[in-house]
């Protein structure tokens, strides 16, 4: 399974998660962590980044860096997402992403 189907199966999780839902922003319609995930992060892709978080939350992150579900990029990008509070922001471009 690839990681682009696992986040997709995961999205909802991760929103209903207990270790994660404090770590996500309210969603106030705000594009400016958006924004920034975009700055500081463009490299990464959302779907993987929302998978490095619920792995950093409940699994074996080095496990799946080895694997390859998630790079180094999409882990550094979960970190700061889950310290700042910008999961949501990783979602609704996850979101956005699998509109396309």
């Amino acid at each position: 399974m690839t990681s682009h189907v696992l986040a997709k199966l995961l999205i909802p999780a991760l929103l209903l998660s207990p270790a994660l839902s404090s770590c996500s922003q309210d969603n106030n319609n705000d594009n400016s962590s958006t924004t920034t995930t975009s700055v500081l992060f463009g490299d990464a892709n959302p779907s993987r980044v929302l998978l490095a978080a619920v792995i950093l939350a409940s699994g074996d992150i080095e496990k799946a860096l080895a694997e390859g579900l998630v790079t180094s990029l999409d882990v550094d990008a979960a970190v700061a997402a889950i310290k700042n509070g910008t999961l949501d922001a990783w979602r609704q471009r996850a979101e956005a992403e699998f509109g396309k």
